[in-house]
């Protein structure tokens, strides 16, 4: 799905009390003005509500292996880690 919006994205489950768990989207913006309320917004119009991440979180760019692929045990500490996480 091509927003604009982001240059790359990764999308993580966190653990939730409530649900069990969250989706967390981390995201490099492609635009300095970009607000991760555009991207839930645009993700909001165009997917499943159940595949819409609860929480999302710009990063300066997304961790990645010796290969070059996103990290995503690194992305997934990240968004646990996250003081969004509360």
């Amino acid at each position: 799905m091509e927003s604009g919006l982001l240059a790359e994205v990764a999308v993580v489950g966190i653990p939730d009390t409530l649900l069990g768990t969250q989706l967390c989207a981390l995201g490099v913006g492609k635009l300095e003005g970009c607000s991760e309320k555009e991207i839930m917004a645009f993700a909001a119009k165009r997917l499943p509500r159940h595949k819409v991440p609860g929480r999302i979180q710009l990063l300066p760019r997304l961790p990645k292996s010796w290969s070059a692929k996103i990290d995503r045990p690194e992305c997934e500490r990240l968004a646990a880690d996250s003081p969004l996480n509360s």
